[in-house]
């Protein structure tokens, strides 16, 4: 198996795509998101309206938020349009890191 591109504990980046931990309700549920799904990402800054408290799930609808007891201390968030309804929303440890593979992995516009 190839060494991730970007990992920490709930986001895994892969040559193949997106692995997200703890998406579902039952534990250990991952969502994979395969590179060609990916059309954009939009950086927001964490704010009590867009989410920073939101530890699992959704208050908005169109928008899902993994389960991440860490949230309320991040900045960032990464939203994902990969063509559906719902958008995923990522709160990475280093989201820098994983906005610059993102833009090299995901196909071009």
């Amino acid at each position: 198996m190839a060494e991730p591109l970007y990992a920490d504990r709930l986001i895994t980046l892969t040559d193949e795509g997106i692995e997200i931990d703890r998406y579902y309700c039952f534990v250990g549920a991952k969502k994979r998101i395969p590179w060609h799904r990916v059309r954009s990402v939009e950086v927001r800054d964490l704010t009590p309206t867009t989410g920073r408290y939101r530890i699992w799930g959704t208050s908005r609808p169109g928008y899902w938020f993994n389960d991440d007891g860490d949230r309320p201390h991040k900045s960032k968030a990464l939203v994902l349009d990969i063509g559906a309804h719902v958008k995923p929303v990522l709160t990475p440890d280093d989201p820098d890191a994983v906005l610059a593979v993102i833009e090299a992995k995901r196909p071009a516009a």
